[in-house]
């Protein structure tokens, strides 16, 4: 595989336009990955506090690979509206 080809294949699908990538944290004993993306990519932002409930944050079929139609669930760890950044899992 040629670095570009590795490359793409972190780049995937969020909602119907936008487009993120995934990165592996490798702390813990299993890799554990997350998608970064713009906020603006969301269907709606999460609300503003921290004790919501996970439903509240679990948007449905949001991520794809690259060019697919979304069909895979995520939660959004973190967003800033301002910056235009959303951490999703």
């Amino acid at each position: 595989m040629s670095e570009l080809q590795a490359a793409l294949a972190g780049v995937i699908t969020v909602g119907p336009g936008g487009r993120g990538f995934i990165v592996e944290a490798t702390a813990w004993i299993f890799p554990e990955y997350f998608v970064i993306t713009a906020a603006h990519c969301l269907p709606q932002l999460p609300p503003p506090h921290g004790f919501s409930d996970l439903q509240d944050r679990t948007y449905e079929n949001l991520l794809a690979p690259l060019g697919g139609t979304p069909s895979v669930w995520c939660e959004c760890l973190f967003v800033d509206p301002v910056a235009d950044i959303a951490v999703l899992a």
